[in-house]
């Protein structure tokens, strides 16, 4: 159908669609083919076209959209082509962010509640001045991936208060609805990624409401698990899923979830799905240390991190490992849609003022209690830095 009304548009001006052709190659990958319909619109409309093109766009933008609604829970399952928004500008950033990176990665260890585990972070760094270039460069696209990318280098370099104030600018975009990146993958991961760092931001600081905190849990499930379901890129799915998992494992998650819903079993979902969603998510878990797969077996088997004598889940449940795999990822998608009606209903969604007065107590703890508030954020051991 794709291919018929993009034939008939060529027949009508064959000028004009190898010139479209010509200057958007990039929209005909099929990893980029999201980006075909918002081109080809703002193409015609800026060079001109005939009502009979007009009509075949808009007849092309039906099919899209009716496509998607075909699928189960599609809001949440699916990327509504027909919504998408031209944002291949973000390739460009993000060539510039790597080229602004160290070859070689350097490893800070974790703070671990385990006195035999240890956990390491792997980092590349960029120079404050290179951070700053991005900002001046890319800053008033004001697209949430850019955003929150350049966040995270201003936070990890800890700088939280040029941070905290790029998330803000995220964490309101992602909190309204409609918004133009809830059908953008670079849009989902941008959001995604600044609603995690407000969660950490709030768990750290004194004085903030249980209840905005579970807001923004509910908003990142959300949003990261859109992502699960509709990214191309292998790392970012899988990234997607063990983030998603650790929303389950968190101390509040039996305060979003719905009644009679164990987190612990999402959690064991999850984390085999990090390891078995695409077929490089397996080599992946290996290349990273995070063998997602044994995680999972070792907490069906024992209910717990550490290998034990209570048996686990495999006592407790009647369902066997891979049946509670299945259920509990058709279960983790219901939720995610529970939540999306909460949020195209506007009540999910953060009142305007009380988002202000959040951030501002971020703000103020930054100040006041920089040192704690540094520990607890990055979660790094002592090695010098004060």
């Amino acid at each position: 159908m794709i291919k018929e009304i993009l034939k008939q548009i060529s027949s009508l001006d064959e000028d004009a669609f190898y010139e479209f052709q010509a200057s958007n190659p990039l929209c005909f990958k099929e990893d980029k083919g999201n980006w075909l319909y918002p081109m080809l619109c703002a193409f015609f409309k800026t060079r001109g076209c005939s009502e009979e093109i007009k009509k075949l766009l808009k007849q092309l933008g039906t099919y899209l959209h009716e496509n998607a609604k075909q699928h189960p829970m599609w809001e949440v399952t699916v990327i509504d082509k027909s919504q998408c928004i031209d944002d291949s500008y973000v390739e460009a950033f993000i060539r510039e962010l790597q080229s602004f990176e160290s070859d070689k990665y350097h490893f800070k260890d974790l703070n671990s509640p385990y006195k035999t585990k240890r956990f390491t972070m792997a980092l590349k760094s960029i120079t404050k001045n290179s951070v700053m270039n991005l900002m001046h460069r890319f800053g008033d696209f004001n697209h949430p991936y850019i955003l929150a990318e350049i966040a995270n280098s201003y936070i990890l370099s800890g700088d939280f208060t040029s941070g905290l104030n790029l998330i803000y600018r995220c964490i309101k975009l992602s909190n309204e609805y409609p918004n133009k990146f809830w059908n953008s993958e670079y849009g989902l991961m941008g959001c995604a990624n600044a609603l995690r760092h407000a969660v950490i931001m709030c768990r750290s600081t004194k004085g903030i409401d249980l209840n905005v905190i579970l807001s923004f849990l509910k908003l990142y499930y959300l949003y990261t698990s859109k992502l699960c379901n509709v990214s191309t890129d292998d790392v970012i799915q899988i990234t997607a899923y063990a983030n998603r998992s650790d929303i389950a494992f968190s101390n509040e998650a039996h305060l979003i979830f719905p009644l009679g819903c164990n987190p612990k079993l999402l959690y064991i979902s999850d984390l085999y799905y990090a390891n078995f969603c695409n077929d490089f998510a397996p080599q992946y878990s290996e290349i990273t240390g995070n063998h997602f797969f044994q995680q999972s077996i070792k907490y069906y088997q024992h209910a717990s991190l550490w290998p034990n004598d209570s048996g686990g889940y495999v006592d407790i449940e009647d369902d066997t490992y891979n049946e509670i795999v299945n259920k509990k990822h058709i279960q983790a998608i219901a939720i995610a849609y529970s939540y999306f009606k909460e949020y195209e209903q506007g009540t999910l969604r953060i009142n305007k003022e009380i988002l202000n007065d959040v951030f501002r107590i971020i703000a103020n703890e930054i100040q006041t209690n920089y040192k704690s508030f540094y520990k607890k954020v990055l979660n790094f051991k002592e090695n010098g830095y004060f």
